[in-house]
């Protein structure tokens, strides 16, 4: 049996801020750290108020987060960090696979003629219609502004142990649930 550790963080009510920013700068600021601890942290995008939460299988992980977190006046001021909780692995019913869900560019498409574009247009048709998250990032190599786009996979079991892309999102290579936390 598991035990699942995670923080929630909530952006804080700014008037000259909408908090989506906020919860977009979050993103960009853990995958920094995501970056420098590979396969430690994992991201859930909760469903209300722009909160989103950091998982590990490792308490001592998410103490060294927090505490590198709080030393960061940015995160003091925009945001709160809940304690650290857990939830064991046999008291979970629904698990959650956030992965990212791709939108090729027009640059990209490699057709031609009638069929130019339109992978893109089905694919942007589906996040308007279902529940996707979305971040508007800035690539620190390329300088270019892209979208995270997160889709949610709704799972009766557990599909194995936490090992995260660099945002902290499960792939086709190692997919991985997180369970669902209110």
């Amino acid at each position: 049996m598991r035990t699942f550790f995670y923080v929630v963080i909530t952006p804080q009510v700014h008037a000259e801020v909408d908090t989506s920013l906020i919860r977009t700068e979050c993103v960009a600021r853990l995958h920094r750290v995501f970056v420098a601890t590979p396969n430690t942290y994992a991201l859930s995008v909760l469903p209300s108020e722009n909160r989103l939460a950091v998982f590990s299988e490792g308490e001592e992980d998410l103490k060294k987060l927090t505490a590198h977190l709080n030393s960061i006046s940015w995160w003091k001021g925009y945001t709160d960090i809940s304690q650290i909780a857990s939830v064991e692995e046999t008291s979970v019913c629904t698990w959650i696979e956030y992965r990212r869900f791709r939108v090729p560019s027009l640059k990209s498409d490699r057709k031609t003629g009638v069929e130019h574009g339109q992978l893109r247009k089905r694919r942007l048709a589906l996040t308007r219609k279902s529940d996707i998250s979305y971040f508007v990032l800035q690539s620190t190599s390329t300088g270019q502004r892209f979208s995270l786009i997160v889709q949610k996979h709704i799972h009766t079991s557990t599909l194995g142990r936490i090992r995260p892309t660099a945002y902290g999102l499960s792939s086709a290579e190692s997919p991985f649930t997180l369970p669902s936390i209110p």
